[in-house]
């Protein structure tokens, strides 16, 4: 799988990517999902767009990187599914927006 993955197979390099999620190794999982979300795979532009949106692991929440994955995969297979990602995303953003700044200390 992963000499596939390597090869640049975005199947072989998505399915490696759920692998390292299901250990909870975020950081390859994401590496992997972002290969194959630059050959527009959409399960992993979904998936990209997933941790961005909720934060994974070391993986901080990142609402307007969470929109432009999840715009991308509208554009891919526009659906409810991915409408409804997208609107999330976009509540996400302005929610983020309207916190304020985090003051610290000396």
């Amino acid at each position: 799988m992963k000499k596939a993955a390597e090869l640049g197979l975005p199947e072989a390099q998505h399915t490696l990517g759920v692998r390292y999620l299901e250990r909870s190794d975020h950081v390859k999982a994401l590496a992997w999902f972002l290969e194959a979300g630059k050959s527009n795979f959409t399960p992993s532009v979904v998936n990209v767009g997933t941790m961005f949106l909720k934060g994974a692991g070391p993986i901080l929440s990142n609402p307007l990187a969470a929109k432009i994955w999840f715009e991308l995969a509208y554009r891919l297979e526009p659906n409810p599914n991915t409408e409804e990602l997208l609107k999330t995303s976009t509540e996400a953003m302005i929610r983020y927006r309207g916190k304020p700044a985090e003051v610290k200390g000396p």
